[in-house]
């Protein structure tokens, strides 16, 4: 039994993380930092950024059934998958408490992040979207940017120009309306935020 949730565990962490992982590769690949200091490490002094991803796998931990410790322990393994660094229990355990610390005393920052990861969520998670949703200015951002035919235009360049590991195009040819308006308000939220931090610019 618990071999089972183990891997189950680990599905779910490399599904988060999967989301995150080419925005992640981008920066790695292209962004500016202290070097005396790994990715992670840099990642979990930005509230917005730890907000929203610990905000992204509570709420996917939940939504499949995943509660109190091994909640946790989704947490750890994903942030494993971010960076290597997290398998030492002491930078682990800086992350966890950066986070508890954060979410203790929730900022204007960290607000936002919660928000916008939710929102983002709830959009990919169902096709029916509330009302709440709906009326936010990602969400109306997002589903112009659909409408007008710009996602059909970015999408033929992105098929034409990115490699297979940071742009899945047969995924994208066929994803609903709902899922492809969740991933612009991510890219305009959490993808804009990170290359910000990061100082990647194209």
């Amino acid at each position: 039994m618990f071999g089972l949730f183990k891997s189950k565990k680990e599905k779910l962490a490399e599904a988060i993380y999967g989301n995150f992982r080419p925005g992640f590769q981008v920066v790695k690949k292209y962004g500016k930092w202290d070097n005396k200091k790994s990715f992670g490490e840099i990642f979990i002094t930005n509230d917005y950024l730890i907000g929203y991803l610990n905000n992204y796998i509570n709420l996917c931990g939940k939504a499949n059934g995943v509660e109190g410790i091994n909640l946790g322990k989704l947490a750890a393994r994903t942030y494993e998958l971010m960076d290597p660094i997290f398998k030492e229990f002491s930078k682990l355990e800086e992350s966890m408490d950066r986070y508890h610390n954060l979410s203790s005393k929730p900022n204007k920052e960290l607000k936002l992040a919660t928000d916008e990861s939710y929102i983002f969520l709830s959009s990919v998670m169902s096709s029916e979207i509330s009302n709440e949703i709906l009326s936010s200015k990602i969400y109306k951002e997002a589903a112009k940017y659909y409408n007008s035919g710009k996602f059909d235009a970015d999408h033929q360049f992105a098929k034409k120009k990115m490699p297979d590991d940071l742009y899945d195009k047969k995924f994208m040819d066929n994803a609903p309306a709902h899922i492809l308006i969740g991933y612009r308000m991510f890219e305009q939220t959490f993808v804009k935020r990170l290359n910000k931090f990061y100082k990647v610019k194209f």
